[in-house]
């Protein structure tokens, strides 16, 4: 019996794409693969090794767009922006992050009655027996603590619980497979899937001084506990609550003054000021400001007395310029001497002049390597420059930590979920600086200042910073940062 010829016309188009594809040799299938799916390949393949049974959650937050914050703008009609952005659902940071404080001393205060309760019971049944409490093998059941021995109020909802105080990165590094970067020598070509290898077998080489190996002895760095976050009286940040979907209407011009009513941006990328702790008559400077929101709320504080602003992209710098044009009054500018510079931080040439520094640099931008095409960073003519990220964040952070006077501070933070372009970068920076110049550095630990956060954010802590993870129901990020003091 014959079968019938099908016409290509009558077949699907996925058909014809599998028909086709079928006479393509492998780097032909490979060129004809987009950038974004050699990103989701590498993701995959890295990711997948370092956050395990999270991933899949982090994967399919990536694969939309992110959760923005309004930042307020005080040189406008403050209160009216204020009042209307709460009768659209949204939450004040500030005020939530007080609310949330209140509820993880609640639940410490509970595990500390439990636990004394416990130890009572302990001590009794080890008298009876005529051992000690600690040879007592079975637990010991204690009643549950009521809220007349906490306080007024009712119990913190269990969902919520689960939300501040989840597994951190330390508690992962137990599981099988874990990469711990303290305890093994880790080589940046382990995290190119073997597909991205042979897209590039055609690109020349790279210059073995490029390579980012963490192979070399790291020193101790001191890390100091951070119980809270000061969040300044200015700049008013405002989000939707977890699980909703709501979202900000287009900043407006309002008033006399004509200045827009509120900045839009990624609601993780507001934490690395917040975390930089702004003080009154501070030197700050932004030495990776474009496209400038980060800066514009440092300067919404009204705190710094000197603000510096360099990026190395010259587009960029020209349409920055331009954009603070719509947010700031001069006579704004006349109290903040505004200083802005097309170049890149490595060339900042100047002695430690800076109280507080901003170095947002640049990295794989993970979720917009999802979502576009354009300029993508896994694009096969731009391997060398992914390659060379970590390098590059490496001089640039050396540099940002060089122009801190002593006892200043400077956030590192990327758009990445990599440890090599995030820990990693850190620990060299800090750690070749201190040997080749003796400088002193300590590392924040933020987990117990942000943990009251964790009821809107999804976060890891790692050794010297914070991740922030997307999440469908709050889907911020991905962006990690992490607070560095020169102590001498």
């Amino acid at each position: 019996m014959m079968i019938p010829r099908v016409s290509r016309r009558l077949l699907p188009s996925s058909c014809l794409f599998h028909v086709q594809i079928k006479n393509l040799n492998h780097m032909e299938i490979l060129k004809r693969k987009l950038p974004t799916d050699f990103a989701m390949e590498h993701f995959d393949g890295f990711y997948s090794k370092v956050y395990q049974a999270r991933w899949p959650s982090i994967r399919l937050g990536l694969q939309y767009e992110t959760k923005l914050c309004a930042v307020v703008n005080p040189f406008t009609d403050e209160d009216e922006t204020i009042a209307n952005l709460k009768i659209q659902g949204a939450i004040e940071l500030s005020e939530f992050y007080r609310k949330q404080i209140r509820r993880v001393e609640r639940h410490k205060l509970r595990r500390k009655i439990l636990d004394e309760k416990r130890a009572k019971k302990l001590a009794i049944l080890a008298e009876k027996r005529g051992i000690k409490p600690e040879e007592i093998q079975s637990d010991v059941e204690v009643s549950d603590v009521s809220d007349a021995e906490i306080g007024a109020g009712s119990t913190t909802d269990s969902d919520d619980l689960q939300l501040l105080f989840e597994t951190d990165i330390e508690a992962m590094r137990l599981k099988e497979g874990f990469m711990d970067l303290n305890n093994q020598d880790v080589d940046l070509y382990d995290f190119i899937p073997c597909s991205e290898m042979i897209y590039m077998e055609n690109k020349p080489l790279l210059d073995p001084s490029t390579e980012f190996k963490l192979n070399e002895q790291e020193i101790e760095i001191e890390r100091v506990e951070v119980p809270l976050l000061n969040f300044p009286d200015h700049p008013k940040i405002f989000a939707f609550p977890r699980g909703s979907r709501l979202q900000f209407e287009t900043p407006s011009a309002i008033g006399e003054t004509k200045l827009n009513n509120y900045y839009l941006m990624n609601g993780a990328e507001i934490l690395p000021v917040i975390t930089l702790n702004i003080q009154p008559q501070d030197k700050v400077a932004d030495l990776c400001a474009a496209p400038g929101g980060q800066a514009l709320a440092a300067l919404f504080s009204q705190m710094p007395s000197v603000m510096f602003c360099c990026d190395s992209s010259s587009t960029k710098f020209a349409t920055m310029k331009n954009f603070f044009n719509s947010y700031l009054p001069r006579v704004a500018a006349q109290q903040c001497q505004l200083f802005m510079e097309s170049l890149s931080a490595i060339d900042v040439d100047c002695p430690p002049a800076f109280d507080k520094v901003l170095l947002h640099v640049p990295s794989t931008r993970d979720r917009e390597s999802l979502l576009d095409n354009t300029d993508n960073i896994f694009k096969g003519t731009r391997a060398n420059e992914r390659i060379g990220l970590p390098e590059r964040q490496r001089r640039l952070l050396k540099r940002g930590l060089q122009l801190l006077k002593v006892g200043g501070s400077l956030v590192y933070s990327t758009k990445s979920l990599s440890p090599i372009q995030n820990d990693a970068v850190v620990q060299f920076a800090i750690t070749e600086l201190e040997q080749e110049m003796g400088v002193k550095f300590s590392v924040d630990d933020l987990k117990e200042a942000y943990r009251p956060m964790r009821a809107l954010y999804r976060m890891y802590t790692f050794n010297y910073g914070i991740q922030v993870l997307p999440f469908l129901p709050s889907n911020f990020g991905p962006s990690y940062f992490s607070k560095i003091n020169r102590t001498q």
